[in-house]
């Protein structure tokens, strides 16, 4: 194959094509032929990045909020397939002025605090989420 860039597992997932020989020189004027079928599955690469749903989550957590109680979801999302794509995302780091307080499920991207009173401020707190595209093998 001369350019690999029409390969692309997310686009074709299957290549059929026909193979053909054929005698150079035949010896009663009529070369003879044989043909093949050919199909070629192709294998998926992780070569696309994962992509969270929205470029920003904001939401509004209630000071006194339960332990456990969901308080913020994010979601990525990868077109490769299987582990290399979004069953393989893992949600890694959470960032910013709570970040002690919430935990970050790795798997689901919930975000819940740990405690039942988070903060006594009124301001708006900013938190950064991370996802990744992490190796589980």
């Amino acid at each position: 194959m001369r350019d690999s860039s029409h390969l692309d597992y997310e686009r074709l997932k299957t290549v059929n094509f026909t193979i053909v020989a054929t005698e150079k020189e035949a010896p009663s004027g009529s070369p003879r032929q044989s043909r093949a079928s050919v199909t070629v599955h192709l294998r998926d690469r992780n070569d696309n990045s994962p992509e969270f749903s929205k470029d920003r989550y904001v939401v509004e957590i209630p000071e006194d909020a339960s332990p456990g109680t969901t308080v913020a979801w994010v979601r990525a999302v990868d077109r490769d397939s299987g582990l290399l794509g979004s069953e393989g995302i893992r949600y890694t780091r959470i960032s910013g002025p709570m970040a002690s307080r919430l935990h970050l499920e790795p798997t689901s991207g919930e975000c819940f605090p740990f405690f039942s009173r988070l903060s006594g401020r009124r301001s708006p707190l900013f938190l950064s989420i991370v996802g990744c595209q992490c190796s589980l093998a």
